[in-house]
């Protein structure tokens, strides 16, 4: 197993040239789900809610309505 130290430094970059080809099992959802759903805060609070989109085609349309190229 990699060194969770390890793991951090390698996702501090964003990553912008995905292969949307490849997908992410049912697994690996539910333990990012998971993580972000338990992720400690003061009190216990939830200060967000969590939306999780796995449809190629709503994940699409979402990223034309919101992409400008002014950015």
């Amino acid at each position: 197993m990699i060194d969770i130290t390890t793991s951090i430094d390698r996702s501090q970059h964003c990553q912008r040239n995905w292969d949307l080809t490849k997908t992410i099992s049912d697994s690996d959802v539910a333990t990012l789900v998971h993580s972000v759903t338990q992720c400690p805060s003061k009190q216990n609070y939830a200060y967000y809610r969590v939306h999780v989109i796995t449809d190629r085609n709503t994940i699409q349309n979402i990223y034309c309505l919101l992409y400008t190229s002014d950015a």
